[in-house]
């Protein structure tokens, strides 16, 4: 049997060591939360910890073992020598036994040494790493914690490779690997670890990616809490509150004729996050009353990136109800089937505006991955000597974003949200423009 893990290559040891060390960070996630009630944060801290303990005393001994025994400061006699340069376990611990003890301290000192840096380094990768990714999965996209903790894994078994490969069992400067072997004998003898690390991540990827395919559920489900939708509430009613007092403004929100504006914010209210973004377009060259015929007839949004399809379910004087299926790309994909009730309202010759309420919203392949809870777009629409300028104000309610990512998840929600509105804005832009 030791012949057979001499012979491989030091990243098959590896990802045999990170699978044993995988199997024992379920075992104790699993049991710190079905028999001791953790949730799955602190489980996870704890249950990365032994992982990463039962790692190291492997690589030790077995990865990285050619590297773990630091040379004597004086040479070390002709039966230590000898038994150095067998195969054998039991003949290696012989040999050691001759070293002097001025070497042993050194290579207990050396040991741990390197169980700091393997903490510092590999350690500190995978309880951060599995920590945020932890929160990501499972808090933020609301997946099953073993599920989530497998993909965590996978994600980080790369960077430890490298770490640990190139800092932490890496031989330091004059001073050799520590079993050295005798004159003919095969590269493969020893503890059978004395090999190139070139190319060494490509095995590890594989792994990865392999595992992480094998690993990744597809949903997960969810739904807003009382409190979130009171929360919800209380911001349309303010919201709408406010576009009434502002609706005769003679300037509202961003009115540049250049180009396409948008801005906005997430707001966190219990259980849920709130994306409120503004955004404003002006359409030279047309009227207020041929903008709403367009709106009104046929009826369907203009076609754009996140709409799939659209058709018109019923049809009022001033009032539309439309069928919508849409997609959002984000870190995954998800598809919604959704209905939409709009009603538009003329002011004045030059001002009219739009509400749009979103009266169902289901995801395609059932389910509930919470990144669309709630959809609510408001319109308005002033007629100028050169154009029309449209400004729109659009609310969503989804899961709430972990406190853990949110440093990392916020940008990436907030240019979902930006680029949402600014795609909106262009394909009415377009479509109108493309009509002459």
């Amino acid at each position: 049997m030791s012949l057979v893990f001499n012979r491989m290559p030091r990243q098959g040891v590896f990802m045999a060591v990170g699978g044993l060390g995988f199997l024992v960070q379920l075992a104790a996630l699993a049991a710190l939360m079905s028999l001791a009630d953790w949730s799955w944060l602190p489980a996870t801290l704890v249950s990365v910890e032994l992982a990463v303990v039962h790692n190291f005393f492997w690589h030790e001994r077995w990865t990285w073992c050619n590297r773990t025994v630091a040379p004597s400061d004086r040479a070390p006699s002709h039966l230590a020598l000898s038994h150095l340069a067998s195969s054998d376990i039991a003949s290696s611990h012989l040999a050691l036994s001759h070293l002097a003890p001025s070497h042993l301290a050194s290579s207990r000192l050396a040991l741990l040494a390197r169980l700091a840096r393997f903490h510092v380094a590999n350690g500190a990768v995978s309880i951060a790493g599995n920590a945020v990714l932890m929160a990501l999965l499972a808090g933020l996209l609301g997946l099953p914690a073993i599920p989530a903790n497998a993909l965590a894994v996978a994600a980080m078994s790369v960077a430890n490779f490298v770490i640990a490969d190139r800092w932490v069992f890496a031989v330091r400067p004059g001073r050799g690997a520590c079993l050295p072997r005798s004159r003919g004998s095969s590269p493969r003898r020893g503890c059978g670890r004395a090999r190139r690390s070139a190319g060494g991540a490509k095995p590890a990827i594989s792994c990865s990616l392999l595992l992480m395919a094998l690993a990744a559920p597809t949903r997960a489900s969810g739904a807003p809490t009382a409190e979130t939708l009171i929360a919800w509430e209380r911001h349309v009613a303010a919201t709408e509150a406010r576009l009434e007092r502002t609706r005769a403004s003679a300037a509202p929100g961003d009115r540049s004729k250049d180009g396409i504006a948008a801005s906005g914010e997430m707001l966190h209210v219990p259980s849920a996050t709130i994306s409120d973004w503004r955004g404003s377009v002006f359409i030279p060259g047309v009227t207020l009353d041929r903008l709403l015929d367009r709106l009104q007839h046929p009826g369907t949004p203009p076609p754009q990136e996140d709409v799939v399809s659209s058709r018109v379910i019923a049809r009022g004087p001033d009032s539309l109800s439309v069928a919508i299926r849409l997609v959002r790309r984000a870190i995954v994909t998800v598809r919604y089937d959704t209905e939409h009730e709009m009603r538009f309202r003329r002011w004045t010759p030059t001002l009219a505006t739009a509400r749009s309420v979103a009266t169902r919203i289901e995801e395609v392949d059932g389910g509930d991955h919470g990144f669309l809870w709630r959809l609510r777009s408001y319109w308005r629409y002033e007629e100028t000597d050169a154009g029309v300028q449209v400004e729109l104000e659009s609310l969503t309610l989804s899961r709430d974003v972990p406190s853990l990512v949110r440093p990392m998840a916020a940008p990436l929600v907030n240019r979902i949200a930006r680029e949402s509105v600014m795609r909106t804005l262009e394909a009415l832009r377009r479509c109108l423009e493309d009509a002459g």
